[in-house]
């Protein structure tokens, strides 16, 4: 018996997908490029999940028997209910506050010399 890795067939499978929608992408002009940006970004993200993690090999057969699970994921994404923009808001404030901290050092510093 064959021993399968479908981790490494599913991974295989989305980087296909994900070299697919951007080949289409190619041959869009450049104003629907950008109304697609977002959906390649994400998409781009999933695969590096993919990429990053291994499933068990049920859970991995499982979506790469799907159709494109790429976007299946996508659209699942779509529907979830945590923020993209929470995470994006949490970094910039956390940089505002290192930002702020380098600055009160740097005058401290000043005050001191």
């Amino acid at each position: 018996m064959e021993n399968v890795d479908y981790n490494e067939l599913l991974y295989e499978k989305v980087s296909q997908e994900l070299k697919d929608f951007i080949s289409e992408l190619k041959s869009k002009t450049a104003e629907a490029v950008i109304e697609y940006a977002y959906e390649l970004t994400i998409k781009e993200d999933i695969v590096c999940v993919f990429e990053c993690i291994d499933f068990t090999q049920e859970e991995a057969k499982s979506l790469y028997e799907e159709q494109y699970p790429l976007d299946g994921c996508y659209q699942e994404w779509l529907h979830n209910d945590q923020s993209y923009m929470d995470i994006i808001t949490q970094t910039v404030q956390d940089k505002i506050k290192s930002s702020v901290n380098k600055r009160r050092k740097n005058e401290y510093q000043n005050i001191i010399c």
